[in-house]
């Protein structure tokens, strides 16, 4: 199939693949329950979406084969609701001037690909993502994985003769405290962030596309095991402290280096700090069916 255009409204077929159980472990009031059970989401019939051609092969493949068997507890998905909350209250600025939770399609390499994009500004052209998310998410800029979703929702209205000028990300600290605020140089003053994003241009976007799409193709039946970046991992450091205090003096990348730093007899040591892949270990919602994966919470555990 040629890539071409495809009507914003066409196709309105489920495409939730997940059948992922709740579970009740904690024993929440039925009703948020319930709310996190009537998870309204739906990509309607596109093939893929921004976020799952950014998804690791892997955890979509291993996805797909266990959802039928996988069970999250519903105190897991609380974040979750509360982002799919703030889009609901978003869709109150709906107006001639804002389109807002609206999906659009195109083909690309014989696949549908379905974005829904949170505003869309007529005026300034200008497209918003609003995230809920930790104060520390941000420490760094950006996200890769923000900027790939945001040149593909863009690639994705533009396609559809809606220009876009410029891409924000809208983070809302769920963590965020007044308080720290006063006290803190290094705290952000509000709980809103305002992060523009750096777009790719059409080239490295549909290259991007194509080459997420053979990768997830090909990886069906026999996905690869995720990338270090995939997998979040923190490397491994050597702290320089000093005794009678908590914090480090400074993090090394190798003992050698930290070793140096002591300046021979005194009161500094060296205390190792093990590397870890952060998303295996905490957040990976396929671990337990992941070889790689398992044998990493094993290490970890010291078994």
């Amino acid at each position: 199939m040629p890539m071409g255009k495809l009507p914003v409204t066409a196709g309105h077929a489920t495409g939730n693949e997940q059948h992922v159980k709740i579970s009740n472990d904690l024993k929440l009031p039925e009703p948020l329950v319930q709310a996190v059970r009537n998870d309204p989401y739906d990509r309607e019939d596109a093939d893929y979406t921004p976020t799952s051609l950014i998804r690791p092969v892997r955890i979509a493949s291993l996805t797909r084969k266990w959802d039928a068997s996988m069970i999250e507890d519903a105190s897991e998905r609380i974040f979750a609701l509360l982002g799919q909350a703030v889009h609901t209250i978003m869709e109150r600025a709906a107006t001639d001037r804002y389109i807002v939770e609206k999906r659009f399609f195109w083909v690309i390499g014989g696949k549908k690909i379905g974005g829904k994009i949170d505003i869309y500004d007529r005026k300034t052209q200008v497209l918003s993502n609003y995230k809920i998310c930790s104060r520390y998410v941000v420490n760094d800029g950006v996200k890769p994985e923000w900027q790939a979703q945001a040149s593909i929702e863009a690639w994705l209205m533009q396609r559809n003769e809606y220009p876009v000028k410029g891409y924000q990300i809208v983070a809302i600290f769920r963590d965020w405290s007044k308080l720290a605020a006063e006290r803190k140089n290094d705290y952000p003053d509000r709980q809103v962030a305002i992060l523009p994003v750096t777009l790719w241009d059409t080239e490295t976007t549909e290259t991007y596309i194509r080459n997420r799409i053979t990768a997830h193709e090909l990886g069906r039946d026999n996905p690869p095991v995720c990338t270090p970046e995939e997998r979040w991992e923190r490397p491994a450091k050597w702290a320089l402290m000093r005794k009678g205090q908590k914090r480090a003096i400074k993090l090394f990348g190798s003992e050698i280096e930290a070793l140096a730093a002591t300046d021979g007899p005194s009161e500094k040591y060296i205390q190792p700090r093990p590397g870890e892949n952060v998303r295996c270990l905490h957040y990976c919602p396929v671990v337990s069916y992941c070889n790689f994966g398992r044998e990493l919470v094993r290490e970890a555990a010291g078994q």
